[in-house]
């Protein structure tokens, strides 16, 4: 509806309008409207491909949908014959009816906990050694937390500057002086 309202502002203005754009998305919308696409803005603009016109009726809600993920066979699932057996034994059912054949030679029945078994056998082996690749500084991470902390840093700064100058130049300076006098009355001869 955008790209309907886009397209007649456009020409109600009297503009040639093109989407640059490479937006996968996009493309099908900009042909169904009638909108020129560029990739870039110096690329030839042309109009894409509509998408096939889609029934834009109401569906049945009585059809039977028909969802397959992979893992169920051919049959329907039972929960009453399921209930008794394990999740692992309900796995490897589904595995040999995934593919015709069995595939539950593949997965591993048990998993040995206990580390004892071949990792033994493999540290007593002699381990050759590998060559130590050397880093290539240009292309190293930059270390976020030290810029973080510096920029806190320099801000405190700042905020320590802007208040010493109010202090220095508005708060200090200012001084009360209070001049008393004791006044008597002296009387006096000119001669």
């Amino acid at each position: 509806m955008n790209m309907k309202l886009l397209k007649r502002t456009a020409a109600d203005a009297g503009k040639n309008l093109v989407l640059v754009t490479s937006e996968a998305g996009l493309m099908p919308l900009a042909g169904s409207v009638g909108l020129f696409v560029a990739s870039t803005p110096t690329s030839k603009p042309a109009i894409p491909s509509a998408p096939a016109d889609q029934d834009d009726g109401p569906e049945d809600i009585d059809e039977p949908l028909d969802v397959s993920d992979g893992t169920a066979s051919d049959e329907e699932f039972d929960a009453k014959a399921a209930a008794g057996k394990s999740v692992g034994e309900l796995a490897t059912a589904g595995a040999t009816g995934k593919a015709g054949k069995s595939l539950a030679a593949d997965i591993d029945d048990s998993i040995d906990m206990s580390g004892d078994s071949d990792e033994s056998a493999a540290d007593d082996a002699p381990v050759a050694a590998e060559p130590k690749t050397k880093k290539n500084k240009k292309l190293s991470v930059p270390n976020f937390d030290s810029l973080r902390k510096r920029l806190a840093l320099g801000v405190l700064v700042l905020v320590l500057l802007i208040v010493g100058w109010i202090f220095a130049f508005k708060v200090l300076p200012k001084a009360t002086i209070t001049i008393s006098t004791d006044s008597s009355t002296i009387s006096t001869n000119l001669n």
